[in-house]
């Protein structure tokens, strides 16, 4: 939530105040083994007697639990909401305190542990994310902060009652604090954040209005909106989107290094032990004295904390509690070394123990006692928080389970001074990882810190004024409103950003806007420039600074601030996450136009200019080649190749980048593109050999363009060196002899084959796409005096490459007799069907028709054995076929692509796209077959 709006947080206090109450409960059923197994394993005085095996158990059962508890809130916590999840707590915890009570055997005990444990789950994976949802920035680090404060007050309780009472009072005494929970937290709202999740925006702007007890809460709702369709539409809210998401991997690594290391650090194992070791350190102080102290001096600090978190930040407290940790707990450990492996008499010094143990508690509750917990629900989305608390709920129970039984058979193995000079070790670790990998999370919204995770850029804005602030931008004051009286002016059918990003009056690309009315771009916002007449001239006020992505109202000349735009930003420059390429090839979802008419994404119309249908159908197929799509949709992957000083080819990579976004971006404004940007970059590094405005050849342009790719992503001779050479590099064996001139007797022939010049010569190349040959149409008509259309098999050409197969080339004054042999198959295959002949006096088409089929297409038999066995897969599916009609020089081209998450065939020419069944395919004059080899 964010703080722009005026009101008061005083219900979030309430409501996070109540909503702990379930962690008070937790923090009793965790502390309970600290006062009562010391009574259960005392022969003299227990009812139910445990040895130390069994004590250890009942300390851990409630972190066993708590994995299930996880796993289950996991699941429920989107079903029935965030409230009622942390009110059915209230039971299995009562439930839990009665068997306590009324336990006659261990067994009864082990599952009141195991029961407590689920809770426990449940709430630490529930509790944060509802406080994280309703609060606002400027408390939600106090109020996350708390949910620390309110355990650390349940093992203070818990110890306090334990240390007056038999076990089955404290029991009963303690089961009053879950009915207290369920009574007052009836009364709360649910979080914001899940009703609108479950499509109830008026359910949620009623509890937004109780939550801020203000009207205003449009922005709020307006923020948390977009937010989550963002996150919805790049990634749905799957478990291993966790791991899939790049920003969701950071906050994983993030938020496992903090919990791991706060355990590690001894803190749960010491809470479960505190009376023994407070026994152990000797007597000048009882231990129950001891153990309130030191709760209630955590208490008193992690409150401290909770208060100071928002002002002083989250990183200096880590940094500060963990430097301070490590110190303290080496101190323990040294007492406790002098103690047990010397004959140094410490016994007057054993206040050292307790003062230094209490030292700890101090400063590790400064900020590793409850920071982490708060971090919990600031770093993850909305859409995969569950799974993420979740994951650190049961990462949370194994590592406590691992530091608690490390500190217990250390103890009883080698001494207390091991298990302290070892949590001593992993405060020194988790001081370096917190300098190394935790942010600052102060006072940013909950979408501002996803936008950090992303690596995208985050503007802040002070809170005062609120809707009027002044930043420097161009050395100019400007103000930012949030709020423009222009904004229904927009036109967005005319926004394409297709065309080059230059002023339409000056053709400068220095500093250009788009005006968003018109859709044309003007250069600067000054009071001289294009963009300011243009506004005052048309009356168009809203223009868009194209390199910035920062929206203006001109001639007032101020920053527009509004969410509504952002699809005019995403239109100009779409991102794609790793979680929403992975749904390419299987949402079978559409996409609506500004027109209303429906298109798949990747499925869309390449506009012709004039003579570049030759290039749309090499892009458009091109655009089924998964490798090559996936890479270039992420924009990280490119963006920091380097070339040499004055060579800016990295243009043509950038342009082919940004058509590909704009391919597969699934809210475009119109069911079609402009390659325009595009084929300008085409054309100046080619150096004009392939032209817009005259009909070229897709066979030359596509080895052209994968080439300069290449070269431009620094590939080298390499076969991994670029994605180009990875998606389409293979490799083939040569043979070649020279053949004897015709006019030499056989004699002669035969010397000249007895030569070196006339030996067989065998070399290995490279190659990008294979060149099949067609066999020569007929020369003469039928009976019917119409010619003839030859028809061939795909098979038949392909034993070209088999390895035994020879062809005669000739030369102006030689000729060769050349074999081929494919030695690898690169995963996707390019076949050339060459169709065209020139001779001195014209060019000659092929009407061969080539029977191919869509699918299964086995290079496997023209590989040689030896060459096979290195092959696990050979079969190929076809993926795009690029075809050509009318006269050669004077014809069309068109290309049918598969959309696989479908299975239907497209035939696209230009801005035309039909469906097309696979049968009419193969009937097509194919002129080049892209295949994709089937894994």
């Amino acid at each position: 939530m964010t703080t722009e709006t005026k009101g008061s947080p005083v219900l979030q206090y309430v409501a996070a105040l109540t909503g702990t109450l379930a962690i008070v409960t937790d923090g009793m059923h965790y502390g309970w083994s600290s006062p009562s197994v010391v009574q259960l394993k005392d022969n003299k005085t227990c009812t139910l007697c445990i040895d130390e095996s069994e004590g250890s158990t009942l300390a851990v059962m409630p972190l066993i639990g708590a994995v299930a508890g996880s796993l289950t809130a996991a699941t429920i916590v989107d079903i029935f909401g965030r409230k009622r999840t942390i009110l059915a707590t209230a039971v299995p915890f009562f439930v839990a305190w009665m068997m306590v009570a009324f336990a006659q055997n261990i067994i009864v005990l082990y599952v009141a542990r195991f029961i407590a444990g689920i809770a426990d789950g449940v709430t630490f994976t529930v509790v944060p994310m509802y406080i994280g949802e309703i609060s606002d920035p400027n408390v939600r680090g106090m109020l996350g902060s708390s949910c620390s404060v309110t355990w650390i007050a349940g093992f203070l309780l818990i110890n306090v009652i334990g240390s007056y009472f038999s076990i089955k009072t404290t029991a009963l005494v303690s089961s009053i604090v879950p009915g207290v929970l369920f009574v007052t937290f009836l009364w709360m709202p649910e979080s914001p954040y899940y009703l609108l999740m479950r499509d109830q925006p008026r359910a949620a702007r009623q509890s937004m209005e109780r939550l801020k007890r203000t009207k205003d809460v449009n922005e709020d709702l307006n923020r948390i909106r977009t937010a989550m369709q963002a996150e919805e539409k790049s990634h749905g809210g799957r478990f291993l989107d966790l791991f899939r998401v790049k920003s969701n991997r950071k906050a994983v690594f993030i938020i496992g290094g903090l919990r791991g290391f706060q355990q590690l650090a001894g803190t749960t194992a010491i809470a479960f032990y505190t009376h023994e070791i407070f026994q152990t350190a000797g007597d000048d102080i009882s231990a129950h004295y001891a153990v309130m102290i030191y709760y209630s001096v955590q208490l008193i600090l992690t409150m401290v904390s909770s208060s100071i978190v928002d002002r002083a930040g989250r990183r200096p407290l880590l940094l500060i509690s963990m430097a301070g940790s490590a110190l303290a707990l080496f101190i323990e450990g040294t007492y406790f070394y002098i103690l047990n492996e010397t004959s140094v008499d410490i016994s007057s010094f054993s206040i050292v123990a307790v003062v230094g143990l209490i030292g700890f508690v101090i400063i590790f509750s400064l900020g590793m006692q409850s920071i982490p917990v708060c971090m919990l629900g600031e770093l993850f989305p909305t859409n995969v928080k569950a799974f993420a608390l979740c994951l650190a709920d049961v990462y949370f129970s194994v590592m406590a389970t691992v530091a608690s039984k490390y500190l217990q058979i250390t103890k009883v193995e080698y001494g207390l001074h091991v298990s302290f000079y070892g949590f001593t070790v992993c405060s020194l670790l988790g001081l370096v990882f917190i300098y190394l990998y935790v942010p600052e999370t102060k006072g940013k919204t909950l979408e501002d810190i996803q936008k950090r995770l992303k690596g995208e850029m985050v503007e802040y804005e002070t809170v005062s004024p609120p809707n009027v602030k002044t930043e420097p931008d161009n050395k100019q004051d400007v103000k930012t409103h949030r709020l423009c009286p222009y904004l229904d002016t927009i036109n967005r059918q005319f926004l394409d950003f297709d065309f080059e990003k230059l002023c339409s009056v000056s053709l400068t690309r220095i500093n250009v806007y788009a005006c968003l009315v018109c859709g044309k771009y003007f250069q600067g916002r000054g009071t001289n420039t294009y963009a300011y007449t243009h506004s005052v001239a048309e009356g168009h006020h809203v223009f868009l600074n194209l390199h910035t992505l920062k929206f203006y109202c001109l001639p007032d000349n101020y920053e527009i601030i509004d969410s509504s735009l952002d699809d005019i930003k995403y239109l100009l420059n779409p991102t794609f996450t790793e979680a929403h390429i992975s749904t390419l090839d299987t949402s079978t979802k559409m996409s609506r136009a500004i027109d209303g008419s429906l298109y798949m994404p990747g499925i869309v119309g390449l506009n012709n200019i004039k003579a570049n249908d030759y290039c749309n159908v090499v892009l458009q197929a091109l655009s089924r080649v998964v490798p090559l799509r996936n890479y270039f949709l992420r924009e990280e992957n490119y963006s920091k190749v380097k070339r040499p000083p004055g060579d800016s080819s990295y243009l043509l990579v950038q342009r082919y980048g940004e058509l590909m976004r704009k391919l597969w971006n699934p809210r475009n404004f119109k069911a079609h593109v402009s390659p325009h940007e595009m084929l300008q970059a085409v054309v100046l590094w080619s150096k004009k050999t392939f032209q817009i405005t005259q009909q070229g050849d897709p066979i030359d342009f596509l080895s052209w363009f994968i080439n300069a790719l290449h070269r431009a992503l620094n590939g080298t001779k390499k076969k991994g060196s670029s994605i180009i050479y990875q998606s389409f590099l293979g490799n083939m064996r040569i043979y070649t002899r020279k053949i004897p001139p015709t006019e030499l007797d056989d004699r002669q022939k035969r010397s000249l084959l007895a030569t070196p010049e006339y030996q067989e010569i065998v070399t290995e190349s490279p190659f990008l796409y294979l060149t099949c040959d067609l066999p020569p149409p007929p020369l003469f008509i039928d009976e019917f005096r119409e010619n003839i259309i030859p028809q061939v098999n795909l098979y038949q050409l392909l034993t070209k490459f088999n390895g035994q197969t020879e062809k005669e080339y000739k030369t102006y004054k030689e000729n060769f007799l050349k074999k081929f042999e494919i030695t690898r198959l690169p995963p996707y295959l390019i076949l050339y069907i060459k169709r065209f002949t020139k001779n001195t006096f014209y060019v000659e088409k092929n009407p061969t028709i080539v029977n191919f089929p869509v699918k299964n297409v086995d290079f496997g038999e023209f590989l040689t054995p030896e060459v096979k066995a290195k092959h696990k897969h050979t079969v190929y599916d076809l993926v795009a076929n690029i075809v050509h009609d009318g006269e050669p020089g004077k014809g069309t081209y068109r290309v049918h692509i598969l959309q696989k998450s479908t299975g239907k065939w497209y035939e696209m020419q230009d801005l035309h796209v039909t469906d097309i069944l696979p049968q009419m395919i193969t009937l097509t004059e194919a002129y080049i077959q892209i295949y994709e080899l089937r894994m």
